[in-house]
This record gives C-alpha cells, sequence and structure tokens, in this order.
C-alpha cells in the first residue's frame, strides 16, 4: 500500500497507467472496512482511485457523511457512479438508513447493482434517472474513456451518436416518491450541480432540506456560484480541497464543497 502523505497521488500514477495498460478484468477487493467493490481499472477514473488509494479516498468527505448519518437518516446520492458513497452510508448507517443511488449511465448503473448485490444491502434503492430541473426526459452525453465524467450539460456541436436520451426527474419528485424526509446529500454532476440545486432549494420546504450538502466543486462550468447563493440556505464549512468558502455557519445546516 502507498503510504500517506504529501507525494502519495504523484506515487500513484506509475500504478495507475501499468494498471490501465495490464488489466482488462475487473479485481474484487474490500475497502473502506468491510466494503466490497467489483473494481475496473480502465474507463472510470474513480474506480482507479479507490483502487490505488483505498486509504486516501475522499477521506475527509466520508467522515462527514459517517458522523451524518444516524440509524434512520435518509441519504441521496446523485450521480452515485458504481456506489462507493452509497455502499459506504448503507453499511456504516446500518439497514435503518434509507439511501437512494441515483445513477443514469447504462455501465454505471449496471456495476452499481452488482456492488449492491455484492454487499447483500437492501437498503439501498437505485434510481436509474437523471436530476434535472424538471421531470421527463433529458439529453445525456456519456463519456467512453471516464463514465463519471458523463454530463447533462451537452455542448454545442456534439456529435448525436455521442448523445442518449435517459429519464430525469427532479430532486422535489424524487424526494416525495421515498418519503418527506432528506438527511444528507452527495451531488456529484459534472457541473450541473446548480441546475438541480437552485430549483430544489427554490421550491422544497425548509423541512426537506438536508443536514449536510456535499457538491463536487464544479465552479468553471456553474452557471451561478453554488457556494456563494446557497450562502442563504446552508452553511459555510468547507473541504480542505476546497477552494472557497460557503459562508457563515449557520446551526444545523452544512455544506461543504470537495474539488476535482
Amino acid at each position: 500500500m502507498i503510504p500517506a502523505g504529501r507525494y502519495a497521488r504523484k506515487m500513484a500514477r506509475p500504478l495507475r497507467s501499468l494498471l490501465r495498460r495490464l488489466s482488462r478484468t475487473p479485481i474484487d477487493v474490500t475497502v473502506l472496512g468491510e466494503q466490497r467493490m467489483r473494481l475496473h481499472p480502465r474507463g472510470n477514473a474513480c474506480e482507479t482511485r479507490i483502487l490505488i488509494l483505498p486509504h486516501l479516498f475522499d477521506r475527509y468527505e466520508l467522515r462527514v457523511l459517517s458522523r451524518a448519518l444516524t440509524q434512520r437518516a435518509v441519504f441521496i446520492d446523485i450521480g452515485a457512479n458504481v456506489g462507493i458513497y452509497a455502499i459506504y452510508a448503507a453499511l456504516h448507517a446500518g439497514p435503518g438508513t434509507s439511501i437512494i443511488a441515483v445513477e443514469p449511465h447504462p455501465l454505471a448503473l449496471e456495476r452499481l447493482r452488482c456492488e449492491v448485490r455484492l454487499n447483500h444491502l437492501t437498503n439501498i434503492a437505485i434510481e436509474p434517472v437523471a436530476l434535472n430541473d424538471r421531470s421527463g426526459t433529458v439529453t445525456f452525453r456519456p463519456n467512453r474513456r471516464n463514465i463519471g465524467n458523463s454530463t447533462i450539460l451537452v455542448k454545442e456541436g456534439a456529435v448525436r451518436g455521442e448523445l442518449i436520451e435517459v429519464p430525469s426527474e427532479s430532486p422535489l419528485d424524487l424526494a416525495a416518491r421515498h418519503g418527506s424526509r432528506i438527511d444528507a446529500i452527495k451531488i456529484d454532476v459534472e457541473g450541473a450541480e446548480d441546475l438541480i440545486l437552485f430549483p430544489f432549494f427554490a421550491s422544497a420546504p425548509q423541512t426537506l432540506w438536508p443536514s449536510l450538502l456535499l457538491i463536487e466543486n464544479s465552479e468553471d462550468q456553474w452557471r451561478r456560484d453554488c457556494r456563494d447563493s446557497l450562502r442563504g440556505a446552508i452553511a459555510g464549512e468547507e473541504s480542505p480541497r476546497a477552494t472557497s468558502s460557503f459562508g457563515a455557519p449557520r446551526r444545523d445546516r452544512s455544506c461543504r464543497c470537495a474539488s476535482r
């Protein structure tokens, strides 16, 4: 195992490249304590990261999440990918927790279902949709080189063959189908975070606002700055890897940003 430290990620680069070249089959591992994963070394950066540096994978964010979840908590993982956060939450918070894993990418969805079966979990509801500001369908751009970089943000000039239509749902409609409570949200949707969060906080009653919001920092793609504009709804502790604050702390609300 590569030791933790300031040069750990730099040391991991040659090993990551070697794995991508030599390994074409998934590798079964146990990570983050007791979390069983069938990881693919190629085509998905988050699987490669946790395979090479499991002890360094989003340490701060996962620690914060585990502290926020109680036995009866509801956690929504938006952009669940292969389920690292969702499965971690289910295992650490216990069977009384309700986990909603949202993932529209067909390949990631297939792997997510496999990971849930490997861990024999019954408290994860998998939603094969893309969250958006409205329910219906949305154009989705899969990324072949890194499925975690797939997005509903479609650039002008994108080749039609690279685009697919997937079901979409608003966070409010999703929450209504699963009950009237949200304790924590993690959202990582490659720059579409603002498209989802602003309509949700504008229309959802405060009783539905989460106590913890973990946001992937995609400020270079946001049309509105989630960190500054949402400070009235959520408060301001940030990850050590984030670039700036979310504003003044407010009791019982936490918003943290995980940068790329």
